[in-house]
């Protein structure tokens, strides 16, 4: 996996690739995120576009990341998973728990 982040009119976008899953890399989201948070960013947007596949501990991590966004009085929007990445959120019942869009335009509109 790998991770970017852009800064879009005080929005921290972080855009992922690859497989959501490995130990070391969703540690580096959760550390990333909470870096962010510390330099008073309040508003995250997780892009999924290039996210091949999530595994259980990749979704544990997203939803660790929610908490901790949740916690500063932040948010969180996801924008652009692949079909079966959505199902899995729906399977798993958090496609409620989460703002999921499927443009950054629309996810941007609505914070």
């Amino acid at each position: 996996m790998r991770i970017k982040v852009k800064i879009i009119d005080e929005v921290a976008v972080i855009i992922l690739s690859g497989r959501l899953g490995d130990t070391e890399m969703t540690s580096s989201l959760h550390k990333t995120i909470k870096n962010l948070i510390r330099k008073e960013m309040q508003k995250f947007i997780l892009d999924l576009e290039e996210v091949e596949s999530i595994s259980s501990h990749g979704l544990g991590v997203i939803i660790a990341c929610q908490t901790s966004i949740a916690n500063a009085n932040c948010r969180l929007r996801l924008i652009k998973p692949k079909q079966s990445i959505q199902q899995f959120f729906h399977i798993c019942g958090l496609h409620n728990y989460f703002g999921i869009y499927q443009s950054e335009d629309e996810a941007l509109k609505n914070f």
